[in-house]
């Protein structure tokens, strides 16, 4: 997937909500095309495809997880995944298409489980089974967290959209070039990734 990634460093996420904070905002029906904006919506599927986070089971666009192995009362990390799609932001005045193939995604671990490790439940030995250094662990406890970007979860994505073809709008919900429908469509570089967040004082 690119470049992307979960911001996990208390330094990173600062400078995140300070860009946002202080970012232009602006609606998708009105952003001219490669102006770097923020935009606050709604996620919804795109194509109809969501993701299934692997522990808690939520649909979703995107997620990270971490199992952390605690030893004497320190926690290591011994697994780490992530994923994410192509997903719709619907603000209100239209949708636009965010690809997060080059993303910087700022989500906080919302689902936290520390558990003995003989009471590890199905999902939990599942994501242990992927990851080769988790296997080896003998520690008595695994914790495990994970952070998603929901469906019908609110987010804010700063980066520049262009517009393209849009086969799904019904007529006059979107822009209209050379009388067609049209939608914007975002996507980051390895230079100017998007950003993308779901803390609840970026979106209000």
């Amino acid at each position: 997937m690119g470049l992307i990634g979960l911001i996990s460093s208390a330094f990173a996420n600062r400078k995140i909500k300070r860009l946002l904070r202080h970012a232009p905002s602006a609606t998708l029906a009105t952003l001219v095309d490669s102006t770097f904006a923020r935009v606050t919506g709604e996620v919804e599927t795109f194509a109809g495809r969501a993701l299934e986070a692997p522990l808690s089971g939520r649909l979703c666009a995107y997620y990270s997880i971490a199992v952390l192995e605690r030893s004497r009362g320190t926690a290591t990390e011994v697994a780490s995944e992530q994923e994410g799609i192509t997903f719709f932001l619907n603000d209100g005045s239209a949708r636009g298409v965010i690809d997060p193939a080059h993303a910087l995604i700022s989500s906080g671990y919302d689902h936290k489980l520390d558990v003995p490790r003989a009471l590890i439940d199905d999902r939990q030995r599942a994501v242990i089974a992927r990851h080769p250094r988790a296997r080896r662990t003998s520690g008595d406890e695994l914790l495990f967290r994970e952070a998603i970007l929901g469906i019908g979860e609110r987010v804010v994505v700063y980066g520049a959209g262009v517009h393209e073809p849009d086969p799904d709008a019904p007529a006059g919900e979107q822009g209209y070039r050379d009388g067609r429908a049209t939608r914007l469509r975002f996507t980051g570089t390895a230079r100017f990734p998007l950003v993308i967040s779901d803390d609840p004082k970026s979106v209000q």
